[in-house]
């Protein structure tokens, strides 16, 4: 995703969240919209995420990792920089 003259690039841990694996994909449908409409969107992707792995893959991260996986948002706009 592009906005504003930076880039997003698509979280990958263990797939990428835009493989070909659907459930995968439910992810990186969350992480887009969070990038695309920051302010429209009323969830944290990185406790989505933190949900994801523990269901998809018994998986749990603290917080910096996760905030390192989908990136951090702020009134500069998109930055994956913690």
């Amino acid at each position: 995703a592009v906005a504003a003259g930076k880039v997003a690039v698509s979280p990958a841990l263990i797939y990428s969240w835009f493989g070909s694996l659907a459930h995968v994909q439910s992810i990186g449908v969350l992480w887009l919209a969070s990038v695309i409409w920051p302010s429209s969107c009323p969830y944290d992707i990185a406790l989505e995420a933190d949900t994801f792995y523990r269901l998809f893959y018994g998986l749990s991260k603290d917080e910096g990792e996760l905030d390192g996986l989908v990136g951090l948002y702020d009134e500069k706009g998109y930055s994956n920089e913690g």
